[in-house]
């Protein structure tokens, strides 16, 4: 009894402040304003606003651990409240968190006005339709958990066809659905749910915050999950503010401006660093008192075992810290040399008395590895000093090989030996861990090494062409265009790249594209692949200058044959374009008056009388002379004809609808169209002669005719002249244009033999 006396105090003071531990939250530590946040200058604008505002409602994610969530008692915690206590002190308010809602459901609060501010948001191009965002006070790298049974990811394009597990609200849903619609997205309540998705299989992976998934994993032992790839994109989590609250964000940059990095890392060190215990159960407790004597046997067993648990993890963070630090490193590009040096520095820490070493496979000779980090004389005669104790090659995604890592102990015998302690097998999961991210790290070098030559190559291709050549994605943003370009329309290349082809076209020119993608996707739709396509179409210069160009257009295409994108020439075609119409012009048109000629006539009159099948409605053609017209030619010159048929064109288009044909048949003769006029014969020929009267009333008004001489004073002509009109009625019958016309003709000479200056239908038998 004595010694259970004894014992006793002493195993309860050894348990306690493990019970301690296991319900222990973080403390909360008040982040201490720096003297710039102290000396904060607000505007008279920006005073106004805090003064106005004094309580701000904040939405939160109640379930976005270390950022923010909620604990069991009910407290916000996370980096993200921390700042919001900190802003709270430097702008004189008070943030009113909104509670009890879920993420997705405080993004539509936002979105309807109910909120001022979300706390934790990454910025993307459709949320910022309606948020304003801060400078991101954090940016992790989104990274790729499968559950580790099948072969390394590497990233999101092996993905395709695969099940990805999502937060509802996550802004990685918008990238995806854009950028990889093959991936099935499978969505979760919050990191746990999406997380157990991928442990139990009904998920084949995990896409999202580095910073979130670790401490997720730590949190809930998903020890079989594995990190299996990393994405090209960041998340960066900013405060968002609503549209209306333009100045909320302006005060908000600036008291972020002011705090320091000191003080941003006791943050982050403070979430970021937090360890997950599972504590002692009650249940645990019964027992343990119910066996008080067993335990003082196993007593020195569990010392022993709680010692090489907190030794595992200690290991485990380094290992974290470590993996963390790399993937940061390829988020922010660090250079391969730094990266594969951060790597074999970490690998020697956890194997003390070893040394790391990685090799690259040579692109000329495959046989002759060369390591990519600086040889000193002192590392050549450590490396002497050595023997491999184990290697292991750094594949690709694609299986290929890579390079090496490899492992040296240093030879019985020399100074670096003795300190070394003695071997133990090398950790296989960290040396995997340690060749998939070399893997990564070298895989995406040599990507960015054969783009960097590609793109040389490509812009000495392109510079010294004439023609603009440029590349677009499948939604028609341009990603390239060649420097002819400036020359053409005056923008400079970042000027263009990221806009719409749209932005370079004339509304004419944009329906005509429109149309062209109608026709693209109704045949890529039917089955039938399209290739390229030709057309032209006005384009807009920066000075406001239009110019016509001929724009060839090929589409790219995936290993699916999907299009992923458009690439092309432009040649300016103005010159040929003006020559055109100048061409057109003299085919068609009358040089004098400007009208359709004989020829373009008989086109109309076709239109017109498909037009008359097509609506079962009458036309009416007129052929008009002019009664004294030879006698102003005879006595004035056909100068002032000229002029005189001038003015009588003018008169005539007056007396028209904008549908309706005038042209000049030749001479002083001229013809008038008029379709859809009605489906009843005698009414369509009341209207054409209600049009008639007032053609001969218009032509029949005497003319002052300006004629303009070089040295002496302009002469003023006077001169009346009427009009004999002829006029038939047609449907698209049997009869023939040339009898149309035939007719019109005998009808106006019927007209001049009753006395012109009058209009008359024509009648088989004329009385």
């Amino acid at each position: 009894m004595k010694f259970i006396r004894f014992y006793a105090p002493l195993l309860l003071l050894l348990i306690l402040p493990f019970l301690a531990q296991a319900d222990a939250q973080p403390n909360k530590t008040t982040l201490q304003s720096s003297e710039q946040a102290a000396e904060l200058n607000f505007s008279d604008d920006q005073r106004a606003w805090l003064a106005a505002h004094p309580v701000i409602r904040v939405g939160v994610d109640p379930d976005f651990a270390p950022y923010e969530w909620l604990d069991k008692n009910g407290n916000y915690v996370g980096i993200a409240v921390d700042y919001l206590q900190h802003l709270e002190t430097a702008m004189g308010v008070r943030f009113e968190i909104v509670r009890d809602k879920s993420w997705s459901e405080s993004i539509d609060m936002a979105k309807r006005g109910e909120l001022d501010m979300l706390s934790s948001m990454v910025k993307t191009p459709e949320r910022s339709q309606y948020m304003i965002f801060t400078e991101p006070y954090r940016e992790t790298q989104l990274i790729i958990i499968d559950n580790g049974q099948g072969g390394f990811i590497g990233d999101l394009a092996h993905l395709a066809g695969k099940r990805v597990a999502l937060e509802k609200g996550y802004f990685a849903k918008e990238l995806l659905e854009k950028n990889y619609p093959k991936i099935k997205l499978v969505f979760a309540g919050n990191t746990d749910e999406a997380l157990r998705l991928v442990v139990d299989g009904k998920a084949d992976a995990y896409v999202g915050d580095a910073g979130a998934t670790n401490y997720a994993i730590k949190k809930n032992d998903l020890s079989s999950l594995r990190f299996s790839g990393q994405t090209e994109y960041t998340s960066a989590q900013s405060f968002a503010v609503t549209k209306n609250n333009a100045e909320l964000a302006t005060i908000l940059s600036k008291v972020m401006g002011s705090i320091s990095k000191e003080e941003s890392e006791v943050i982050f060190n403070r979430w970021l660093g937090l360890r997950i215990e599972q504590g002692i159960k009650t249940k645990t407790l019964i027992q343990y008192g119910a066996g008080l004597a067993a335990l003082f046997l196993l007593f020195g067993y569990w010392i022993y075992r709680l010692q090489r648990e907190i030794g595992y993890r200690k290991v485990v963070e380094m290992r974290e810290h470590s993996r963390n630090s790399i993937l940061e490193m390829l988020a922010k590009a660090a250079s391969l040399p730094t990266i594969l040096e951060t790597i074999e520095r970490s690998v020697e820490q956890q194997h003390s008395g070893m040394r790391c070493r990685i090799f690259l496979l040579d692109d000329q000779e495959k046989s002759q590895p060369h390591t990519v980090t600086s040889g000193t004389e002192a590392n050549d005669m450590e490396h002497r000093q050595s023997d491999v104790f184990c290697s292991q090659a750094i594949h690709a995604a694609s299986g290929e090989v890579l390079g090496m890592l490899s492992l040296y102990r240093h030879r019985p015998g020399t100074a670096a030996a003795s300190n070394a302690a003695p071997d133990t097998p090398p950790d296989a999961l960290l040396i995997e861990q340690s060749t998939r991210l070399a893997g990564i790290a070298i895989e995406k070098w040599i990507s960015a090494e054969k783009l960097r030559h590609s793109e040389a190559h490509y812009r000495q291709l392109t510079e010294g062409a004439s023609d603009v050549i440029w590349k677009t994605d499948r939604d028609l943003y341009i990603t390239y265009v060649s420097p002819v370009d400036e020359r053409l329309r005056g923008y400079k290349a970042d000027e263009v790249i990221g806009r719409h082809v749209f932005e370079m076209f004339t509304e004419e020119g944009i329906a005509t594209v429109t149309e062209l993608i109608h026709q693209r996707q109704a045949s890529e739709q039917s089955g039938i692949p399209t290739g390229p396509v030709t057309f032209e179409v006005q384009h807009r210069c920066k000075d406001g200058r239009l110019f016509w160009a001929e724009v060839l257009s090929k589409p790219e295409r995936d290993e699916h044959g999907a299009i992923i994108g458009f690439h092309g020439i432009t040649r300016e075609t103005t010159e040929r374009k003006q020559m055109q119409d100048q061409v057109r012009q003299l085919a068609f048109f009358d040089p004098l008056t400007n009208l359709p000629n004989r020829r373009l006539l008989n086109d109309r009159l076709g239109q017109a009388m498909t037009a008359s099948k097509r609506s079962a409605c009458h036309g009416a053609l007129m052929v008009l002379d002019l009664d004294n017209f030879k006698q102003l030619n005879d006595t004035q010159g056909h100068l002032v004809g000229d002029l005189l048929l001038i003015e009588a064109t003018r008169r005539l288009t007056c007396c028209v609808r904008a549908t309706d044909t005038v042209a000049r048949f030749g001479g002083d003769e001229f013809v008038v169209i008029l379709s859809d006029l009605d489906t009843d014969a005698t009414e369509s020929a009341t209207q054409a002669g209600i049009i008639a009267e007032k053609i001969r009333t218009s032509l029949s008004e005497p003319y002052l005719l300006t004629v303009k001489h070089d040295e002496q004073a302009d002469t003023i002509v006077e001169h009346c002249c009427s009009a004999s009109i002829g006029i038939v009625v047609f449907t698209d019958n049997e009869n023939t244009q040339d009898d149309i016309l035939k007719w019109a003709d005998a009808a106006m000479y019927q007209a001049k033999a009753a006395g012109r200056n009058l209009f008359r239908f024509y009648s088989e038998n004329p009385e």
